[in-house]
């Protein structure tokens, strides 16, 4: 999905700029202005060798299965707790000592935050999150037992683990 970069006007009247990804230039703004963001400027981001050579790069760090259980079954517990997802994600972040997986954990929340659902900001990351991870998360954000799904998940990989 190609990268939009903007700059923007907030509300309080300061002006932000970032980066998000959508389909195109259109959906990049409507999530913007779904956001309350008045669009300056957006220009799709042309990816360049070196974005290309650090995706496929065999000695970056990797995300462990052990962060993968320990995250869940935290994220479960605060989710059961009924603390909300972003804020969880946030504490989490926070507390992650394995620097690939703590960048990973903050795009995902803020990629919830730019409006995906939290199993469409997990796919971004196919070297954390599993394809039966996401489904699973997905199962439990439709059905509204994404508590349940958490706490599954992690019985689940903790036993494969």
């Amino acid at each position: 999905m190609p990268e939009f970069s903007y700059k923007a006007r907030v509300a309080g009247g300061a002006i932000t700029q970032g980066s998000l990804e959508a389909p195109d230039q259109k959906s990049a703004m409507e999530r913007l202005r779904a956001q309350k963001y008045i669009v300056l400027e957006i220009n799709q981001h042309e990816p360049g060798l070196l974005d290309n050579l650090k995706k496929y790069n065999p000695l970056r760090p990797r995300v462990s299965s052990k962060d993968i259980v320990l995250f869940s079954r935290q994220l479960s517990t605060l989710v059961s707790a009924g603390v909300a997802l972003v804020a969880g994600l946030n504490i989490l972040g926070e507390q992650i000592e394995s620097p690939a997986f703590k960048v990973v954990v903050m795009r995902v929340k803020e990629d919830i935050e730019s409006g995906l659902s939290i199993a469409d900001a997990m796919r971004k990351h196919p070297d954390a999150f599993s394809d039966l991870y996401v489904a699973m998360i997905k199962a439990g954000e439709v059905g509204g037992i994404l508590d349940t799904i958490l706490e599954r998940l992690s019985a689940y990989l903790e036993a494969a683990e």
